[in-house]
C-alpha cells in the first residue's frame, strides 16, 4: 500500500475527507470543510471550504462482545479552519439577535412559514427556525413566505407561535458534525462513505493563526436522553378499601396525559401501573383508570411483580408503564385516530425498546404515533407511549431487520414485569442495566443507524464475505527488504468467568450457573481452578418463575467465556472491509502466528468477530483501520437438523406438513418447512442433494435405506424415490445419519454421536455441539 504523501504526488487513489456541521451553511447548501479544493462529484452538493489546516483524526469505538450493551464510543474530532475573508466569523454570529418570529404555529409538515408584517426575508435566504434550518422560495405575501424545510441537513419538525427566526445559526453545541471520506478519484457517488457522526461541544478561536477551532465528542445523541422526560405525577385524594380485602378504588386529581391509552375521553381500555412518586423501589399497584370529573381507578393488584405492599394513603402517586399489562402496545400502520385499543400487546425485549427509542421525546418532535417503520409484512406503529416517555429515534436511523431477527432467534426473550418510568435515567445506562447486559444484547450506532445484535459462536458452515489476510493486512518495515505485519496477539484471560448469577424480579430470585454443576461441558478441574469470578445481573423485569429461560441464558455465556477468546489488533487497508462493522463476523488468515485450536502456527479462515474499530487518516501512512478482533474458541457449534411431516405424497414429490417446525410469519428464516434459502444466507432448510431417512413419528426407521431430494418448492420435495412404495402421509422425513449423509449437510448440521466416545457413528466427523439462538 502506498502512504498518503505518495497517493497525493502521484494521483494514485488519493483520499480526501470532509467534515460537515448541521445547519452550518449558506443558500448553496452545507460547508464543507476540508483540506482540498473539492470534490469533483460534490457538484451541487454545497460550497466546499478548503481551509481546514489538517485532515480531522477520526472516531474510535468498541463493543463489549460477550457482556452486551451500548456501544462504547472514546472518539472525538477537532478541525481548525483557516477563516479566510472572516466568511466562517461572519457566519457563526451565535449570539446575534433574531431578525423576526413566527407569526403562527408552523406543522411539521407546512411548506410555509407565517412572519410578522416587514419581515424582510429575501427568495435564497436561509433562515434558522428553531434548530431548523429554512430555505426561502416563495414570497406569498405581506406575512407568509414558502420554504425548502430541512435545509442543511437539519431535521424538519414543528414550531410554536413566537419561535425567533434568525438569518445565522443561532447555536452549535449538540448540532452533529459528520466526517466523510472519499477517493478523489471516484466514479460513483456511492463511494463517498460516512465515517462518523459526532456532536458539537467546543467551539473556540485561535487567533495567531486566525482559525476557528471546533471539537466534538462522539456519542449517540438519542442514548444520552434522559428518559423518561417528565413522569405523569398526579394526586390521590382519598383511598376506598373494603375491610379485610387488598383491593378497592383510589380516586384523584384528574390524571394529566392520559394519551394514548384513553378512547375519546370515555376511558383507558386496559390497566396501568401505579407507584408512589416519593420511592423508588416502594409498591407496584395495578389500576384501572376510569375517567370523571375526578380520576377514579379501580385497584386489581397489589404487590405487582414481587414488590411489597404497603399502606395505601393519600399522596403524590405515578403512572408507569408495565409491559406484561399492555402498556407496550403497537399498532399496524399510523393510527390516524389515537386509540390503539386493538393493537398487538408484547412483553418481548425487542418490542419494548422499538417502543421506547421511536415514542416521542418531547411535544415538538412529532414523531406521537407517526414515527413507523417497516414491520414483517406490514407497517408496525411502536411510537405509541405518551410524549416524554421515549428517545425520539427517527424510523429512518433505526436499521429494522436486524431488530426483528433478534425477535425472531430469541423468542423467550420476555421482560413480563418490566416497569419504565419511576425516575428519569440517561437512557443507555438504563438499558444496559434492565435490557442488553442481562440477555447479552448489543445496541450499536453506526454511521448514525442504530443496529441491535445477538453475538453467538459462529455455526459450522459459516463463512463471511469478508476477509482479513496478508492481501489487506498493513506491513511495517523492520529492515530493508522485510516487512511484518501491524499484528499483536494475545489471550483475554480477563473474560474468563466461572459463574453467571441472575437475580430475578423483586423477589431477587437467585439463579446461578457456575462450571462445577456443567463438568462434562467444561471440566473446570483440569481446565482451571474453581475460582470466584462471577457475572452478575439484577433482573427486574423478569419472572422469578421462569428459571428455566435464565439457565439456558446461562449456560449460553459460559460458552463464550470458559476459555480465554485469542484478541487479534491489526492495521487493516480500507478498500474491501470498510463496511466491516462492530460484531460483525470475518474470516481471518494469518501465517506465522500460534494457533491455539491446531497446536500450529497461522490462522486460516479462521472465524473472528470486530470489537472494536478505529479510522485513521495521516499523512504518512494515508487512510486505514485499526481493528481488534476477537477470534472464536475451539467449540464447534452447529445446526439442528430439518425434519417435514408428510402431508401427502404423489409418485416421488411430498408436500410437507405446512408450518409445522417453521413460523408463518418469518422474514428472516424459512417460512416454509420444505424451503430453501440462498446458501449465502446461511439459513437453509432442505436442498438439492440432501440424503433423507422416513421415519415414523415414534422415530423408528421405515424407509428401509435413503432417498435424495431432487428438487425443493415451497412445501413440495421431490426425492430420488419413494422409499420402496413406503412413502406414505403421516411419516417424517428427516435427514439420513451421517455416514450416509452428503457432506453439505455433515459440514452444517449436527448428528448424533455416541456419549461415551464422541464418536459420530461410522465417520471421522469431529463432534460438534448445539449451537445458540
Amino acid at each position: 500500500m502506498t502512504t498518503w504523501a505518495e497517493n497525493l504526488a502521484r494521483r494514485e487513489r488519493g483520499w480526501l475527507a470532509w467534515a460537515e456541521i448541521e445547519g452550518v451553511g449558506s443558500s448553496d447548501g452545507l460547508w464543507r470543510f476540508s483540506t482540498y479544493a473539492g470534490w469533483y462529484l460534490a457538484a451541487e452538493a454545497g460550497y466546499w471550504f478548503p481551509h481546514l489546516v489538517e485532515p480531522p483524526n477520526l472516531l474510535s469505538s468498541r463493543v463489549d462482545y460477550i457482556g452486551g450493551g451500548v456501544t462504547e464510543d472514546s472518539g472525538s474530532v477537532e478541525i481548525q479552519v483557516v477563516d479566510v475573508g472572516e466568511a466562517l466569523t461572519d457566519l457563526l454570529r451565535i449570539d446575534g439577535p433574531a431578525a423576526t418570529a413566527v407569526r403562527v404555529g408552523q406543522a411539521q409538515s407546512d411548506g410555509s412559514l407565517a412572519v410578522p408584517v416587514g419581515h424582510g426575508l429575501q427568495i435564497g435566504q436561509v433562515v434558522w427556525v428553531g434548530a431548523e434550518a429554512q430555505k426561502v422560495t416563495e414570497l406569498q405575501g405581506g406575512n407568509s413566505v414558502g420554504m425548502t424545510r430541512a435545509f442543511l441537513g437539519t431535521v424538519q419538525v414543528a414550531h410554536e407561535a413566537g419561535t425567533p427566526v434568525y438569518t445565522h445559526p443561532n447555536f452549535l453545541r449538540n448540532r452533529p458534525l459528520r466526517v466523510y471520506l472519499a477517493p478523489l478519484d471516484a466514479v460513483s457517488d456511492t463511494e463517498r462513505r460516512l465515517v462518523a457522526e459526532y456532536l458539537v461541544d467546543g467551539l473556540s478561536y485561535d487567533e495567531a493563526h486566525g482559525a476557528w477551532i471546533i471539537a466534538a465528542s462522539l456519542r449517540e445523541p438519542f442514548m444520552t436522553r434522559r428518559s423518561p422526560a417528565g413522569p405523569i405525577d398526579f394526586e390521590v385524594t382519598g383511598v376506598f378499601l373494603p375491610e379485610g380485602v387488598d383491593t378497592g378504588s383510589i380516586v384523584s386529581e384528574p390524571i394529566p396525559n392520559l394519551d394514548p391509552f384513553e378512547a375519546s375521553g370515555t376511558g383507558i381500555p386496559q390497566p396501568v401501573a401505579i407507584t408512589r412518586a416519593d420511592q423508588d423501589d416502594g409498591e407496584v399497584m395495578i389500576a384501572e383508570v376510569i375517567r370523571g370529573s375526578n380520576a377514579v381507578s379501580q385497584v386489581l393488584e397489589r404487590g405487582h411483580a414481587g414488590t411489597q405492599q404497603e399502606e395505601l394513603e393519600p399522596g403524590r402517586f405515578r403512572r408507569v408503564l408495565s409491559a406484561r399489562l399492555g402498556d407496550f402496545r403497537r399498532k399496524n400502520g399510523i393510527a390516524v385516530v389515537r386509540i390503539i385499543t386493538n393493537g398487538e400487546t408484547s412483553d418481548h425485549v425487542v418490542d419494548i425498546l422499538l417502543h421506547l427509542l421511536t415514542s416521542s421525546a418531547v411535544e415538538g418532535d412529532g414523531l406521537y404515533f407517526a414515527n413507523n417503520g417497516p414491520g414483517l409484512g406490514v407497517d408496525d406503529n411502536y411510537s405509541t407511549l405518551p410524549v416524554g416517555y421515549g428517545v425520539g429515534v427517527p424510523q429512518a436511523r433505526i436499521d429494522w431487520d436486524s431488530f426483528f431477527e433478534v425477535r425472531e432467534r430469541a423468542p423467550d426473550f420476555r421482560l413480563p414485569n418490566f416497569i419504565w418510568g419511576q425516575e428519569p435515567k440517561q437512557f443507555s445506562e438504563a438499558i444496559d442495566e434492565m435490557m442488553l447486559k442481562p440477555f447479552g444484547l448489543i445496541l450499536t450506532s453506526e454511521a448514525g443507524t442504530l443496529r441491535l445484535r445477538l453475538p453467538r459462536l459462529p455455526l459450522a458452515g459459516d463463512s463471511s464475505p469478508l476477509a482479513l489476510d496478508p492481501s489487506n493486512i498493513l506491513a511495517r518495515q523492520q529492515s530493508p527488504g522485510v516487512l511484518l505485519p501491524r499484528v499483536e496477539i494475545q489471550r483475554d484471560v480477563k473474560a474468563a468467568v466461572s459463574s453467571i448469577v441472575f437475580s430475578l424480579g423483586h423477589e431477587e430470585r437467585k439463579v446461578q450457573i457456575d462450571w462445577s454443576g456443567l463438568g462434562r461441558l467444561f471440566d473446570p478441574r483440569s481446565l482451571y481452578d474453581l475460582d470466584t469470578n462471577a457475572q452478575e445481573y439484577e433482573v427486574l423485569g423478569a419472572d422469578a418463575a421462569e428459571q428455566e429461560i435464565w439457565e439456558a441464558l446461562g449456560i449460553r455465556r459460559l460458552w463464550r467465556t470458559f476459555r480465554p477468546p485469542t484478541v487479534v489488533s491489526l492495521d487493516a487497508d480500507v478498500g474491501s472491509i470498510w463496511d466491516l462493522r462492530l460484531d460483525q463476523s470475518v474470516r481471518l488468515t494469518l501465517p506465522g502466528v500460534v494457533n491455539p485450536r491446531t497446536g500450529q502456527r497461522g490462522f486460516v479462515d479462521a472465524d473472528a468477530r470486530l470489537v472494536e474499530r478505529e479510522e485513521r487518516f495521516e499523512v504518512d501512512r494515508g487512510v486505514y483501520l485499526s481493528l481488534v478482533l476477537h477470534v472464536t474458541p475451539s467449540a464447534r457449534l452447529a445446526r439442528i437438523a430439518p425434519a417435514a411431516g408428510v402431508l401427502s405424497v404423489a409418485t416421488n414429490t411430498v408436500t410437507t406438513q405446512d408450518n409445522r417446525y417453521t413460523l408463518a410469519s418469518s422474514e428472516q428464516f424459512p417460512d416454509e418447512d420444505a424451503a430453501t434459502f440462498p446458501a449465502e444466507e446461511s439459513r437453509l432448510a432442505f436442498q438439492v442433494g440432501d440424503a433423507l431417512r422416513l421415519v415414523d413419528r415414534a422415530g423408528a426407521d421405515v424407509g428401509l435405506g435413503t432417498e435424495t431430494v431432487v428438487a425443493v418448492a415451497t412445501n413440495q420435495l421431490e426425492l430420488s424415490g419413494n422409499f420402496s412404495g413406503n412413502l406414505a402421509a403421516g411419516l417424517v422425513l428427516v435427514y439420513a445419519d451421517a455416514s450416509d449423509a452428503v457432506a453439505q449437510q455433515t459440514d452444517r448440521f449436527a448428528f448424533m454421536a455416541d456419549r461415551t466416545t464422541n464418536a459420530v457413528g461410522g465417520t471421522s466427523l469431529e463432534p460438534v455441539f448445539w449451537g445458540e439462538p
